[in-house]
This record gives structure tokens, C-alpha cells and sequence, in this order.
């Protein structure tokens, strides 16, 4: 790690970052928590010479990080959000001395992020302890920030604003599902399923969008990617990754459908 003039890290070079690309692609196919553990230790040892205090200060934010975020849509085969992902998990995992050979799931640690040290603490000594499922770890948790949130102060979110929060985390749930190739254990007939499902919800989200651009007297984002938004621009090859990923094991129809769906917006 090089340390510039003001005591700040420095970004490193580009063989650092082809390094750092080629060790997480080798990860990519390991178990879950194991490669995610892992991937963030790569970024920490390499980023931030080996010091989370450094990662902590900085985080995505660190021009590296965000120099190694810009390669998912060339060579790296990791999504940007699972990066800070890992890096963050693997944070907790050394502030809280938690192995890559604990039971805890990746879940479980990723929906303790956030919450403080002695709250993280004990709901993950209750999932161990109870053997909790996620979506009962999923429900404390919603509590807990609730809770903290009250106690900060702050006034509670419209249950519009609530649901769509939940959606986010839902989709980003679905998002690591299939980015952790989830989907190669599924048959042809259960991904057409979750294929129809999806599609059918974003039919229903781009009228739902419509409504509420109508509501708010602004325009709706177009489909189109042309003069699209930066952030709807960083997303296209996530999502045409996403959508391989489950028309890959699709049956003729509904792979005629993703084409359809393809050249309708494109």
C-alpha cells in the first residue's frame, strides 16, 4: 500500500488491479461465504495493506475501489455490488472472529451489516444458539433498525416508501441469488417459473413507475438506453447478465420471449 503526501492511501497501479482481477475470477466458482471472505481479504491486503481501519475510512469511495468496480463490465466477472459486499463481510467477519467455517450463512452476516457491534453480536449467537432461518433473522433485523431509527429520532417512512425499500431489498436478495449461480440447481421448468415471474413484475413495476411519474409531474424513464441515465447505463450489462444466467436452462418459448423483451429495448 503507498501512502500519499496527506497521510492518505494511494491509488495503486494498473498490474495491482489485473491482479487483483485474475485472484477474485479463480475465487468466483467457491463456495459462497468461503469466496466472499476471500475476495474482501484480496481488496483489504491489497487496497489497503491489510488495514480495515483504512477500508472503514474510505470504503467504495477509495479511487482503487472504484477503478476496480469500473472492470465489471470488461474482464471481471464480479458484480460491483458484491465487492463492497465482500469487503464488507469480511470486515465483520474479523471485527466479530467469525470463520469461513461457521454455519453462519452469507445471509445471515450480510443482514447484520449496519446494525451496531453488540446488536450484530447477539442476533448472530441467537442464530447459532435457535438456529434461526434467515427470514426470522430478516424480521429482527427490520426491527432492530426500526427501533434504532425511532430512538434517533427520525420520523417513520410512509408504508409506501416502506414497501418500496423492501422490494430494493428483495431484488438485491434475488440480484446475489443468481450472481452466487443459485440458478444451476434449478430445473428447466422451475427457471421458467422465476423467469415469467420476474418478467410479469416488471410489466407491473413499468405502469406502477408511470403512475407515480404522473403523480410527481416528471417525466418516466424510457426503456430505451438511448440518452438513458448514467445509473440506468452501469446496470445494462448486469442485467443482460442476469437474464443469461436464466434463459440458459430456458425451453424454446420462453427464450423467444427474452429475445422479444431484448428487441423491444434495445
Amino acid at each position: 500500500m503507498l501512502q500519499s503526501h496527506h497521510g492518505q492511501t494511494a491509488p495503486v497501479s494498473d498490474e495491482v488491479i489485473d491482479q487483483v482481477v485474475r485472484e477474485l475470477n479463480e475465487l468466483h466458482s467457491k463456495a459462497a461465504l468461503e469466496e466472499a471472505l476471500q475476495m474482501g481479504k484480496i481488496i483489504v491486503d491489497r487496497f489497503y495493506g491489510g488495514d480495515l481501519t483504512e477500508w472503514r475510512a474510505h470504503r467504495s469511495k477509495e479511487t482503487s475501489f472504484r477503478r476496480l468496480a469500473a472492470r465489471v463490465d470488461l474482464d471481471l466477472r464480479v458484480s460491483a455490488t458484491r465487492l463492497y459486499r465482500s469487503v464488507a463481510l469480511y470486515e465483520l467477519s474479523c471485527r466479530l472472529e467469525i470463520g469461513a467455517e461457521s454455519k453462519l450463512t452469507t445471509t445471515h452476516l450480510r443482514l447484520v451489516i449496519g446494525l451496531p457491534t453488540e446488536v450484530q453480536m447477539a442476533l448472530l449467537e441467537d442464530v447459532k444458539r435457535s438456529q434461526w432461518s434467515t427470514e426470522r433473522l430478516e424480521r429482527e433485523t427490520t426491527r432492530l433498525r426500526a427501533a434504532l431509527e425511532k430512538r434517533r429520532g427520525r420520523p417513520p417512512a410512509p408504508p409506501l416508501v416502506k414497501a418500496v425499500r423492501k422490494l430494493v431489498r428483495d431484488w438485491k436478495h434475488i440480484e446475489a441469488e443468481i450472481d452466487n449461480e443459485e440458478g444451476e440447481d434449478l430445473s428447466a421448468k422451475e427457471l421458467e417459473s422465476v423467469y415469467q415471474a420476474v418478467d410479469d413484475i416488471k410489466s407491473r413495476l413499468e405502469l406502477l413507475a408511470r403512475r407515480l411519474a404522473t403523480q410527481a409531474k416528471c417525466q418516466p424513464i424510457e426503456q430505451s438506453t438511448d440518452g438513458a441515465s448514467s445509473h440506468e447505463l452501469s446496470n445494462t450489462s448486469t442485467k443482460r447478465r442476469h437474464q443469461s444466467t436464466l434463459a440458459h436452462h430456458m425451453p424454446a418459448a420462453p427464450m423467444q420471449r427474452i429475445e422479444n423483451t431484448q428487441g423491444r429495448e434495445s
